[in-house]
């Protein structure tokens, strides 16, 4: 019988009673603000509420492993003892993708719930969820692991920095100008993943270290605190790493590619008639990726399809549209962390000989790519075991509605993916952080979670994240990724991604937190 579990908007797990309190091995010298006296750990299970949003046409791709890197995780701790003996017992709701009503409506609904009080933790899925229930969960004391890792909610305390930003505007005027960029302050907020500020001066490095003086643009949604929110700081240091600051290309985010065909035309038809109008201007040869993965293979493959197509899509770009095609044949691509998966090679099969333009995306990625063994990550096997096993026993699931994605044209997204290890991370930094309040002799609350968090220093992860570290005053967890690179599926080959430049590192400059 098929069961349809994310269509019900939740999946609860009941915990085994009686199976706590019970301590062993635990060294006495551990403590972090807690009392002397040892307390149970728990007297029931150890509660979770979270939100989910697999049926969004436009995320389904990264919400469905998400979700089952959380989930399956969570059954096995259930199914393996649970942690220090303490069953864990959770929720999902569904919720729209960036939209922050849905999410505040769903949190209201937990905090009408009996158990609410026990509850200690809450995953969230998105930059707006995050920045509106960032304040409720600070009154509320629970912690919430988010999904989205933006630089504004990595200060724990309220912050207002003025910063000077490189600009170019539409018409090729280049300006800098004071940016003020506040904070509310996130103290009860966490993340595994590098955050997007960081992760974006990284991409800026990695360029200039590969083409010193390249113009970087910047395709990106402009409706989305996802999309906005590194902009600043990637403009900022890259123009201090010497790289020239090019444009925006605005595009909303998408399922559908024929969005971005008039777009990429008239953007770098533009760029093709100033180089005309002014031969020493150096045209755009990246461009920063700032939307989900399915833009950036739109992007991609659009810039291929035009680069061939002759004449001009508009008659008014034919007399540049010779060069206009050259640079979209040549103008590489960088994405952002949600920007780029192991869907990528997949979709770029479907170009067939234009796959070849996929083979200029490169992405930053925090994370350790699906059963990627390269770097010798001591976790990933376990991850993919882990994988493996429950999908067997879930043949018979149904976690997306079959026609949700089919009428959009999309296709069924892959799980074995990097968007599994990070819900996969979310849920090892609660078991760590349980485990650490076992240790100190706490009781499991959002308060001695937190202080739990902010005393990890470099905490392994088996490979599968950069070591991790939190304080009271900083929550940005590191500060380094991979830049992989896309594999097309080119003459009978697999495709796939490769990692071209693993463990890049950035200080974590205290005047960075926060954005």
């Amino acid at each position: 019988m098929r069961r349809r579990l994310i269509a019900l908007g939740m999946f609860a797990c009941a915990a085994v009673a009686g199976a706590c309190g019970l301590f062993a091995d635990i060294p006495d010298s551990v403590t972090f603000g807690g009392t002397d006296a040892a307390q149970p750990l728990c007297d029931g299970p150890i509660r979770i509420r979270a939100l989910n949003a697999t049926d969004s046409v436009t995320v389904a791709d990264l919400a469905l492993p998400v979700y089952l890197g959380a989930l399956d995780y969570l059954r096995e701790i259930n199914e393996t003892g649970g942690i220090r003996g303490c069953q864990l017992e959770w929720e999902f709701k569904q919720v729209g993708f960036g939209d922050p009503t849905s999410a505040i409506a769903a949190y209201e609904a937990y905090r009408a719930q009996p158990v609410w009080n026990d509850v200690v933790a809450f995953f969230g899925i998105s930059s707006a969820d995050t920045l509106a229930l960032g304040p409720r969960v600070q009154e509320d004391k629970k912690v919430l692991f988010s999904m989205a890792y933006n630089g504004t909610i990595a200060s724990p305390d309220p912050k207002t920095t003025t910063v000077t930003v490189p600009n170019t505007s539409a018409t090729f005027q280049e300006s800098t100008a004071p940016t003020q960029i506040d904070t509310v302050g996130y103290p009860y907020v966490f993340f595994p993943g590098t955050d997007y500020s960081t992760a974006m001066r990284l991409a800026m490095q990695y360029v200039a270290s590969i083409n010193a003086g390249a113009r970087v643009g910047f395709a990106t949604c402009r409706a989305n605190e996802f999309c906005i929110n590194p902009l600043n700081a990637g403009k900022a240091y890259g123009a201090e790493q010497g790289l020239a600051i090019g444009r925006p290309l605005y595009v909303e985010l998408t399922d559908r590619q024929n969005e971005y065909g008039a777009a990429v035309a008239a953007y770098f038809g533009a760029e093709a008639a100033q180089v005309q109008r002014d031969p020493a201007y150096k045209p755009v040869s990246w461009l920063w990726a700032g939307n989900l993965t399915a833009g950036t293979f739109f992007l991609a493959a659009t810039m291929g399809q035009l680069s061939q197509l002759e004449p001009a899509p508009d008659p008014a770009l034919q007399p540049v549209w010779a060069r206009a095609r050259e640079l979209m044949a040549s103008t590489k691509i960088i994405a952002n962390n949600y920007g780029f998966d192991e869907s990528l090679p997949d979709l770029c099969g479907r170009l067939g000989a234009g796959a070849i333009a996929c083979s200029k995306i490169f992405g930053v990625m925090p994370f350790l790519a699906f059963g990627d063994t390269s770097t010798a990550a001591a976790d990933m096997p376990g991850l993919v075991a882990l994988h493996d096993k429950w999908r067997a026993r879930d043949a018979n699931v149904t976690y997306i509605e079959p026609g949700l994605l089919a009428d959009a044209g999309v296709p069924q997204p892959t799980t074995r993916s990097v968007r599994y290890v990070q819900g996969h991370m979310n849920v090892e930094l609660l078991k760590t952080a349980i485990e650490r309040v076992a240790d100190a002799h706490q009781r499991v609350t959002g308060e001695t979670l937190k202080a739990a968090l902010e005393s990890f220093r470099s905490v392994d992860t088996g490979g599968l994240t950069a070591p991790l570290s939190f304080t009271a005053k900083d929550h940005r967890p590191q500060s380094s990724l991979s830049v992989y690179q896309v594999l097309p599926p080119l003459d009978g080959g697999a495709g796939g991604l490769t990692n071209v430049a693993p463990n890049q590192r950035i200080p974590l400059k205290d005047e960075w937190l926060g954005w």
